[in-house]
């Protein structure tokens, strides 16, 4: 497995939360759930994160941003965990605004429903449905 497959598999994770929780994208507030997907997300397993360095070669040369707290330990492995969490929140991040846009638009068709008269789909049934 590769960070971009974690990348990937992270973020089709919190589409399916935030499909579930349209509500939450409304407002603007994942509720903790990137922080808590991210978590999920790094191996744990010492020869499964370092393989991760192994095909991307970069991520050696990536200092943690939390490390410099201490919050990393003092391994080599710790500090790889805190570099792979680091990555795939951004990345999680990134796709929480694609999420606002997605709703941003659905929320465009239930307007237009509303004028229309006629009852909209739920967001997952649109989006599933190739809206966005």
């Amino acid at each position: 497995m590769t960070l971009n497959d974690l990348i990937r598999d992270a973020k089709e994770d919190l589409w399916d939360w935030a499909l579930d929780n349209p509500h939450m994208i409304e407002s603007g507030n994942d509720d903790g759930q990137i922080h808590e997907i991210a978590d999920s997300f790094v191996p744990v397993y010492t020869h499964d994160l370092l393989s991760l360095f192994i095909d991307d070669t970069s991520l050696a040369y990536e200092t943690p941003e939390e490390y410099e707290y201490g919050n990393a330990g003092n391994s080599v492995a710790s500090m790889a965990q805190v570099i792979v969490y680091e990555k795939l929140v951004e990345a999680l991040n990134e796709e929480w605004f694609e999420l606002g846009e997605a709703y941003r638009k659905y929320d465009d068709y239930r307007y237009e429903c509303e004028e229309k008269g006629t009852e909209p789909m739920t967001f997952r049934e649109w989006y599933e449905e190739g809206n966005y």
